[in-house]
């Protein structure tokens, strides 16, 4: 071999042995990154799946029955409670309720604040008392049956206290239909229905007793007609604060004439007021306030109908029919708002004065209430 030959196998070794190195050092590198891709992903599903506070703010409430409880709109953010067939809501507690929901990272999107959102509580049939002589069934709900469509680790109501719930079994009941005519129209208004009844569902306890529902009053505005005119009327209002609802598959019809008999008002004074304190009780005390009378408080009722009618009844024997009360079920959630305040009233335990409705029933036929009847009231929290 001579001088030339051996320099060019030199060369060519030398040269093999930097490709070498270079292909050790290149399947190193792309080794590296690719562990460190590999890592970066790692961290990232790591980082979404730590537990983090998804929800921490305070949502109004909401109760619909079983099909009912359409998708949260535009913005609004709500407990809904969906109740079996076969139980009703009778009693909330509270109107809104603080709750703070713990889980995974990666859902913030689902709780991010502007979106609608909707947390489902279902209302079992299997929480009423095993007796259900027995009445209303209390149940504190602490959080953890809310479901929000996702998976959570953690859902709570405020303070640990929970969401008192009272529960009734649900019946349908039939109640006559009146009209409750709003406006002043250009002479005296009548309503026929069609049909004269109507079916609704609601806790068993709205029907029975002092208070009791007996009637189905819907609103009908007659401010400026004239003549006749057929409308359909919404649910009566007073059903929502009681959770009491229509029966579905009803379609209601008012056919109202508006004659021209001239109309007269009669002043009931001094009728006796009563205060319906409704579960729960041992939460809240209710006191009227001044100028009734604590011991013995009576309203002045007006009333507005045909003026031949008018002039044909006594103001004593009517004061004998009618009843007069306050029913508090739909005022307790008032004081929580100030409950926890310093200046909520002498014990701290928060109390609130506010004007409420006077609801009147068994006024004389074809007579109506000529203007609310309004008192003070002031809700008090017990220690």
């Amino acid at each position: 071999m001579n001088a030339r030959e051996t320099t060019a196998r030199v060369r060519r070794s030398a040269r093999g042995a930097r490709g070498f190195l270079a292909a050790l050092f290149t399947e190193h590198a792309l080794s590296k990154l690719v562990a460190l891709l590999f890592a970066g992903v790692l961290l990232r599903l790591i980082d979404r799946e730590i537990a983090v506070t998804l929800l921490d703010e305070t949502m109004s409430i909401r109760v619909a029955a079983t099909g009912e409880s359409a998708p949260a709109a535009a913005g609004v953010r709500e407990l809904v409670l969906v109740t079996e067939s076969g139980v009703a809501v009778r009693h909330l507690a509270l109107s809104k309720v603080r709750v703070t929901v713990v889980g995974s990272k990666k859902y913030q999107d689902v709780f991010r604040e502007g979106r609608p959102l909707s947390g489902r509580i279902l209302v079992r049939r299997a929480w009423l008392a095993a007796d259900q002589r027995a009445g209303v069934t209390s149940r504190k709900l602490d959080g953890s049956e809310t479901d929000f469509g996702v998976p959570t680790d953690a859902v709570k109501f405020e303070g640990g206290d929970g969401l008192q719930v009272d529960l009734d079994v649900e019946e349908e009941f039939r109640l006559p239909l009146e009209a409750s005519f709003v406006g002043d129209a250009a002479g005296v208004p009548a309503a026929e229905f069609e049909p004269k009844t109507v079916r609704v569902l609601g806790a068993r306890s709205w029907f029975a007793g002092v208070g009791a529902l007996e009637k189905a009053t819907v609103p009908i505005d007659v401010a400026g007609r004239s003549g006749s005119f057929t409308v359909s009327p919404p649910a009566p209002p007073d059903f929502a604060a009681r959770y009491v609802r229509l029966a579905p598959g009803q379609t209601i019809l008012a056919h109202v004439v508006i004659g021209a008999t001239p109309e007269d008002f009669l002043d009931v004074e001094r009728v006796p007021l009563r205060l319906l304190i409704t579960p729960p009780k041992d939460l809240y005390a209710f006191e009227l306030m001044p100028p009734l009378e604590p011991e013995r408080p009576v309203v002045t009722v007006r009333l507005r109908g045909p003026k031949d009618r008018i002039d044909a009844l006594q103001a004593d024997e009517v004061r004998k029919t009618l009843l007069a009360f306050v029913d508090t079920s739909a005022l307790v959630a008032k004081p929580r708002a100030i409950e926890r305040t310093p200046e909520g009233g002498e014990d701290g335990m928060g109390e609130v004065e506010t004007g409420v409705d006077v609801e009147v029933l068994r006024i004389p036929e074809g007579l109506r209430l000529a203007a609310p009847v309004k008192v003070d009231l002031k809700i008090k929290r017990r220690p």
